[in-house]
């Protein structure tokens, strides 16, 4: 026999569905409030405080506005990311959400590795440590909507031991105050085909060798289509570390044919650029891109 339960009054559900989208509204709200000052401070709360009276007044008890409402009126008015069955882009573009492949390689399984290996691991640091990950850091990034915000605690010691492993260093576990990265830019990709597969291809950088206490993290696309001009960010994949030392040009051959395989024609293009990491401290910046037509 089925278990039966009584259905839920609508009113009851609507205002829990409402009271829970003004405590997320409530949530970004306040943290914009942290990051501003002055009058701006003052004027961001009285719209929030408006933006409540209009709601309960309206709406309470007949209808429950979408959390795309409620995160719209927090954010400017700017929408991304899922809402129900839809994905908004920032620049107003709208597509059906399809679940997205779950892609299975040597790649994803690393990259998936050192997330879950490091977010084991900050569970075993001491107070200290983790306290030390957790204060006001200088580590800023942009989100979807191109806003910026401070990285800290566990995705700041998770992003730099990452960063750390990928340049081929030791692993830290309290942060480690900032002292700059040594600046380094790939100058030049020379590839060569022989009948319809690469047999040579290198990256050229500079300054060489490698300074002391860095690695060039090398970013390069496949072989792409000779009218692309402006490769996707997520077309570029980690190919290969130059470490300490290391003189200019690099080989990426057998790197290159491992992630993307060696198949090339004349024409296509290949695009690649440097991440330069101390390795040390985690820092990182990327450098320009550079681009090879075969």
């Amino acid at each position: 026999m089925s278990k039966q339960t009584e259905p839920t009054p609508k009113g009851e559900a609507q205002g829990s569905k409402l009271a829970a989208g003004l405590a997320h509204m409530q949530k970004l709200i306040k943290a914009r409030l942290k990051a501003q000052k002055g009058g701006k401070a003052v004027l961001t709360m009285l719209a929030f405080a408006l933006g409540i009276a209009i709601v309960n007044h309206f709406f309470k008890g007949n209808y429950t506005p979408s959390m795309a409402a409620l995160y719209a009126f927090a954010n400017d008015g700017v929408i991304s990311g899922r809402q129900s069955n839809s994905v908004k882009t920032r620049n107003g573009v709208e597509r059906m959400f399809v679940v997205p492949r779950l892609v299975r390689s040597t790649f994803t399984t690393v990259a998936r590795g050192f997330l879950s290996g490091y977010s084991a691991i900050w569970n075993n640091l001491t107070d200290s440590q983790r306290n030390s990950w957790s204060g006001e850091s200088i580590v800023n990034r942009s989100n979807r909507l191109g806003r910026s915000f401070r990285l800290k605690g566990k995705a700041l010691y998770v992003a730099t031991n990452i960063n750390i492993a990928n340049a081929l260093g030791s692993a830290i576990s309290s942060f480690v105050p900032y002292t700059g990265v040594s600046f380094g830019s790939a100058t030049a990709i020379n590839g060569t085909i022989t009948g319809t597969s690469l047999s040579a291809l290198t990256v050229a950088f500079d300054p060489s060798p490698v300074p002391a206490d860095t690695s060039y993290l090398i970013f390069m696309t496949g072989v792409m289509s000779p009218g692309t001009m402006r490769p996707k960010e997520s077309a570029f994949k980690m190919i290969q570390t130059a470490v300490a030392a290391d003189t200019t040009p690099v080989d990426v051959l057998a790197a290159f044919g491992t992630r993307y395989g060696l198949i090339a024609s004349a024409g296509q293009k290949i695009y690649a650029y440097l991440k330069c990491v101390n390795v040390l401290t985690g820092e990182s910046f990327s450098t320009g891109i550079v681009s090879v037509t075969l």
